[in-house]
Parts: C-alpha cells; sequence; structure tokens
C-alpha cells in the first residue's frame, strides 16, 4: 500500500479534504498520511477565514482529520531544501521524505516543481490523485459518491427548513475546488448510479497533457 501525504491547502479545502480521505477509505491501494504542522496550518488558514466560528467546530475539524488518516506524522528531521523556492515549504518535503510518502498531494505545484526531479516522490495535485484512484479503482468513486450525495441531502434538507439555498452539487463543488476533470467522472458516475444510459453521448474523460495521461496508464495507488 503506497503512502500519500496531503499537503495542507489540501487539508483545508472541505471538498478535496472529504474526497481523500474518503476515497482512502474506499481504496485499499493508498492510505494518506499527514504531518501535525500541515494540520495545524489548515486549521488555522479556516479559522482566519471563519472568525465567527465556534471553538468546538474547528476542533470537530482537526479531530475527524486525524482520525481518519492513516498516521500523522508528528516529528522528522528538519533541513533546508535547495532549490525550493519558499523555506515556508521545506518542512512539507521533510515530513513527506521521512514517512516514506510516495505521492504528495498539493495545490501549490508552483513551489514543488522546481525541485521535482530530486524529490523520492511524485508530485500530484488533487485533480489528479482523483483521476489516478478512478482509473484503477472506479467502485470507490461510487462508494463516496454515495456517500456524499446522503450527506449532502440531510445538508439541503437542514438548508431547505431554515428557508437557505441549497447548498452545491457535488461536481460543481468539485470544479469550484480546482477538479474540473475528476468532476466530469463524477458526474458519469451519478448519472450510472441513477441508472442513466448516455452511452451515445458519454465524452470519455482523460488527463490533459502527455505527462499526465502516462499517469492514468501506468500509475498505480
Amino acid at each position: 500500500m503506497d503512502l500519500v501525504f496531503v499537503d495542507a491547502n489540501i487539508l483545508y479545502s472541505k471538498t478535496l479534504r472529504d474526497w481523500t480521505l474518503m476515497l482512502s477509505e474506499h481504496c485499499n491501494r493508498f492510505a494518506v498520511v499527514t504531518s501535525l504542522d500541515c494540520i495545524i496550518e489548515a486549521l488555522a488558514n479556516i479559522r482566519e477565514n471563519n472568525p465567527s466560528a465556534d471553538g468546538g467546530v474547528i476542533r470537530q475539524i482537526g479531530t475527524s482529520i486525524e482520525n481518519t488518516l492513516h498516521d500523522v506524522i508528528r516529528d522528522w528531521p528538519g533541513s533546508e531544501v535547495p532549490g525550493m523556492p519558499d523555506e515556508k515549504d521545506w518542512h512539507v518535503v521533510n515530513a513527506a521524505v521521512y514517512a516514506g510518502a510516495k505521492i504528495l498531494v498539493t495545490e501549490n505545484m508552483k513551489d514543488f516543481e522546481p525541485i521535482a526531479d530530486t524529490l523520492p516522490f511524485d508530485l500530484y495535485s488533487a485533480d489528479e490523485l482523483f483521476m489516478l484512484v478512478a482509473h484503477n479503482d472506479p467502485s470507490a468513486v461510487e462508494g463516496v459518491a454515495m456517500r456524499q450525495l446522503d450527506y449532502w441531502d440531510g445538508i439541503k434538507k437542514q438548508r431547505a427548513a431554515k428557508g437557505k439555498s441549497a447548498p452545491k452539487g457535488l461536481s460543481e463543488a468539485l470544479r469550484d475546488a480546482a477538479a474540473p476533470q475528476f468532476a466530469n467522472i463524477v458526474d458519469t458516475t451519478l448519472r450510472k448510479l441513477a441508472g442513466i444510459r448516455d452511452d451515445d453521448t458519454a465524452t470519455v474523460t482523460t488527463l490533459t497533457g502527455p505527462q499526465s495521461a502516462a499517469r492514468v496508464r501506468g500509475g498505480r495507488v
């Protein structure tokens, strides 16, 4: 089972966080780890953008993250990372290396790509990781989609009871979270689960670019 290390920006986004952690529960091909520093950074940013939220809300998010992860790396050797533009991300590289991660998932590619060839793990965006899972284990996507539908159906009813507008749909939320290609997969999955046949109109969705396409053909999780 490969270890996938997630950066703080993945944990910060509810959509990316939920899909990453839920897919890891349904797919036995990979396990998700991160560092305590990344959790703290994610929670600090969530608090900053939700200044009126109850303390218990932020604490519950942190507890849920830790309880779902395969492991939390709490200590590791620190060092400089030559060639990395932002020294604030050195701790991410050091923790991922120490954890023995095979993949680092981040939405901050620009700060990691300059040293990509020197890293002992591959760099993926959340969209690319989700597409890789969809290619290797589509049943995991179906399982998570069903869980997500049940959850958001409950939220929709709660909001309707309070006279509020309905929440975003699953694919809309993924597109807003910079996972547009996987959003297309989820659209297709939801049609399948609903029993809607679209054989004549369905579009085969793949990753764009030669490097990403190769990941789908040969990548493993």
